[in-house]
C-alpha cells in the first residue's frame, strides 16, 4: 500500500518532519498546495502534516474536504509545545470535534522561528508574551518557551507514527 505525505509548513519544522518521514518509510512527500490537482487513487494512506496556529491546525478544513473514502487518514501536527501537555491534547480534540474517529493524529514538537515569521505573527506573539508574563511571570515555563526561537525537532518523535504505518 502506497503512502503520501501532504505537508503545510510555514517556518520549516513541519516540512522537516515530512521529509524525514519520507526518508524513513519511502513514502511520497509533497506540499499540500499540489494535492489539489493530484490523483490520490494509488495511495492507501494519506498523511496530512501541518502546524498549530492559535490552537488551530492550519489547512485542516481543506484536508477534511478531500475525497479520501477508503483511505487511511493520518494527521501529523507540529507545534511549539513539548509532547504530553494537556493543552495540546485539548487543542487536538477541538480540531476533531465531530469527526475524530476518521483520523489517527500524531503530535510532534517543532519549535518557534521568529526569524521566519511574518510581521503579524511576530506582533501576535509579542502580545501573547506580555499576557503570559503578566499572568505567570518571567520564570514560567510557557514564558521561557515563547521568548526566543528554538528547534525541538527530532527523528525519534516520528517513531510512533512509523510504527503505526508499519502496522497497517
Amino acid at each position: 500500500m502506497k503512502t503520501i505525505v501532504l505537508f503545510n509548513s510555514k517556518t520549516g519544522f513541519t516540512k522537516r518532519y515530512a521529509e524525514w518521514l519520507g526518508e524513513m518509510t519511502g513514502c511520497t512527500v509533497m506540499p499540500f498546495e499540489k494535492a489539489v490537482s493530484l490523483d490520490l487513487t494509488p495511495y492507501g494512506t494519506v498523511i496530512f502534516a501541518s502546524w498549530f496556529h492559535a490552537g488551530m491546525i492550519q489547512k485542516l478544513g481543506s484536508f477534511k474536504k478531500m475525497n479520501l473514502n477508503g483511505k487511511n487518514r493520518i494527521v501529523m501536527v507540529t507545534g511549539s509545545n513539548p509532547p504530553g501537555l494537556a493543552e495540546t491534547d485539548t487543542a487536538i480534540q477541538n480540531n476533531f470535534k465531530n469527526d475524530g474517529e476518521k483520523y489517527k493524529v500524531f503530535y510532534l514538537p517543532g519549535g518557534l522561528s521568529y526569524e521566519k515569521m511574518g510581521i503579524g505573527d511576530k506582533i501576535m506573539m509579542a502580545g501573547f508574551r506580555k499576557i503570559i508574563k503578566k499572568a505567570n511571570g518571567e520564570d514560567s515555563d510557557m514564558y521561557k518557551r515563547i521568548s526566543h526561537s528554538y528547534d525541538n525537532t527530532s527523528k525519534e518523535y516520528l517513531q510512533p507514527l512509523v510504527s503505526y504505518l508499519n502496522s497497517l
